[in-house]
């Protein structure tokens, strides 16, 4: 579907939807604050508010966008990537930062969680079912994970599609529909 949708992850009851930039098959997704972004095959984010209204578009520098925003900036990362490269860009694409990974696997979606010890980043595989926290080693300037303090697995049998937090806890979600609800352990 080109559409977002906003569902009770309790009931799972649909709420309400809008539909994305046509033909875009969406693929990512954060929230900046103000608006909600929204990745495409091709590496495009689409910027929207919370009625479907678009407000912007720029173009990042990987195809099949994880994505997420640390509160300055979009992280992006190439989905299924082996040890990917992050990339730190601003509301224009333009790159800031990069940094590879070293985690010797792969990712499907990210969340970066801002009051986890001045900002963590977590990160989800659709089929191997990791899940884990990392700390960015921003004390000393330098960009890239400083460890991996959290790995764990939910049911290997499913596909995990996206990953958010609520403020408390990890929200993880199904392809095929059930939201997991996973203590972030902090």
């Amino acid at each position: 579907y080109d559409e977002v949708r906003k569902v009770n992850p309790f009931t799972g009851e649909f709420i309400s939807s809008f539909p994305t930039n046509e033909n875009s098959n969406p693929f990512g997704i954060t929230w900046d604050g103000q608006y909600l972004w929204v990745g495409t095959p091709n590496g495009n984010l689409y910027g929207y508010d919370l009625d479907g209204t678009p407000v912007g578009s720029f173009s990042s520098p990987v195809s099949y966008p994880a994505l997420t925003w640390d509160g300055e900036y979009f992280l992006v990362a190439p989905f299924s990537d082996y040890d990917p490269t992050f990339y730190k860009i601003d509301y224009a694409g333009n790159i800031i930062e990069t940094f590879t990974s070293s985690i010797g696997d792969w990712i499907s979606q990210m969340v970066w969680v801002p009051g986890h010890h001045g900002g963590n980043l977590w990160t989800v595989h659709e089929t191997m079912g990791h899940v884990r926290r990392f700390d960015l080693d921003s004390d000393f300037g330098d960009f890239g994970f400083a460890h991996e303090v959290s790995s764990f697995y939910i049911d290997v049998n499913s596909t995990r599609y996206a990953i958010t937090h609520d403020g408390s806890d990890l929200w993880i979600a199904d392809w095929n529909g059930p939201y997991y609800r996973v203590d972030d352990g902090i």
